[in-house]
């Protein structure tokens, strides 16, 4: 089993909950904790514990024993990292293991390098799977903690990153038939599942008045998991220690996904 620690900003939209659920249903994965990062620019000052709250309700829902943690309050502050619950979670769980863990996080790259300047030498212990930034670099997790962001390719640890252009098209979701899909779970979690997308169509008016018109969304937070687990990744570029993901299979996820729910997807 591959050995899964997740960051997430978790209500900044949907996909974050559906990650952790992708996480817990895998049978490949052994999820050991969600850590909740800040996205103060989205959420304002009080977002980790948001995020927290959220995390925890997915995990009460799926009944899952698994813990969650609180990550930094604020972006990064390079003269003074920020050690929180979530960084002493990943050193604790990286100092007394004998494999690899892979850190994915699909929210700001806060606590990952909060981690690797707090513990440069536990770090490298780690395979850091990073979803954001863009061509432009107009993106939620990217703004969310710019100084994190421009960091992290640098830190010479171990990284795949998957910018946002590579996921948004490919992970472009009709909600409607997403939510067929949902309703064939029999468990609670199936009912908060709807309740999140009627939650994100409301929230969507103003803003996101596009997808809102034609009823789609990316869940591109499905992808870290994916990559986690090698699957739908279709092409990519290397470097010595960093990777750039730039492209996936959209349809492969979502299969995925609906398979380690035991659900038969539409199409």
């Amino acid at each position: 089993m591959i050995p899964l620690i997740l960051i997430c900003d978790t209500k900044n939209e949907i996909d974050d909950q559906m990650a952790i659920i992708y996480a817990l249903a895998s049978p490949e994965i052994d999820l050991l904790g969600v850590i909740s990062t800040q996205n103060n620019r989205r959420d304002g000052a009080n977002s980790v514990q948001i995020y927290h709250q959220e995390a925890q309700k997915i995990l009460k829902l799926t009944r899952s024993n698994i813990k969650t943690f609180r990550g930094a309050n604020q972006p990064l502050d390079v003269n003074a990292p920020e050690r929180s619950l979530g960084v002493d979670f990943m050193i604790k769980a990286l100092s007394g293991s004998r494999s690899k863990i892979t850190i994915a996080c699909t929210g700001p790259a806060t606590d990952i390098v909060n981690l690797c300047l707090l513990e440069p030498k536990i770090a490298p212990k780690a395979t850091f799977i990073w979803l954001g930034g863009s061509f432009n670099q107009q993106e939620t997790n990217y703004l969310g903690d710019k100084v994190a962001a421009k960091m992290l390719p640098r830190l010479g640890v171990k990284l795949l990153i998957i910018p946002v252009y590579s996921t948004g098209w490919a992970m472009l979701t009709h909600l409607g038939r997403f939510w067929q899909n949902c309703r064939k779970i029999n468990a609670p979690i199936a009912d908060y599942l709807e309740s999140l997308i009627a939650w994100n169509w409301q929230r969507s008016k103003v803003n996101y008045w596009f997808w809102r018109l034609f009823n789609y969304w990316a869940l591109s937070d499905l992808a870290a998991v994916a990559a986690a687990k090698e699957i739908g990744i279709t092409q990519r570029t290397a470097s010595k220690t960093t990777t750039i993901v730039n492209k996936v299979d959209g349809h492969k996820i979502r299969d995925d996904f609906f398979k380690c729910l035991n659900i038969d997807t539409i199409r």
